[in-house]
């Protein structure tokens, strides 16, 4: 995930990717290799143990994405008007010009506690790089076998 560049990276958006998200669009089909059904079977799994740390918040879909700690994605959070939302909208999107985020759009969609944690965290901006994924069961962030394994086995 961290590893853009390095030649299994490139290898499985090359064959996987399907010039998408690997992630939102991970599914198989029939002429997929039998790894790549297994880790589409295991998918639910790896999302449910990461976390998008928003940077720019430009490739981080704010609905469907997990990035705000100990939520779900917060399209299964909105508590009214579900039709109105924008569900292609970046994380980036949800930041008004002068830089804070746009609390009256977490207002009116989500219960107060969530769009309270959203407050308080640091707002997309440019200046920190580009999103990235973490791994939820690591100190560090960084996936390893063995805590996948755990995962997987509990």
């Amino acid at each position: 995930m961290h590893e853009k560049e390095a030649l299994w990276a490139r290898v499985i958006y090359a064959k996987y990717g399907r010039n998408r998200n690997i992630l939102q669009e991970m599914h198989k089909t029939s002429a997929d290799s039998p790894l790549w059904k297994a880790l589409a079977n295991i998918r639910e799994t790896f999302t449910k143990h990461t976390l998008i740390a928003v940077g720019d918040g430009r490739s981080t879909m704010l609905w469907l994405d997990r990035w705000v700690k100990d939520a779900p994605p917060l399209i299964q959070l909105v508590n009214n008007n579900i039709e109105s939302i924008n569900i292609e909208m970046k994380v980036n999107e949800g930041v008004l010009g002068d830089g804070n985020w746009n609390i009256q759009l977490f207002k009116r969609y989500l219960p107060e506690d969530i769009f309270e944690h959203i407050r308080a965290l640091v707002p997309a901006n440019e200046n920190l790089g580009a999103d990235t994924i973490r791994w939820g069961l690591s100190h560090d962030g960084m996936f390893t076998v063995s805590s996948a394994y755990k995962a997987i086995a509990d």
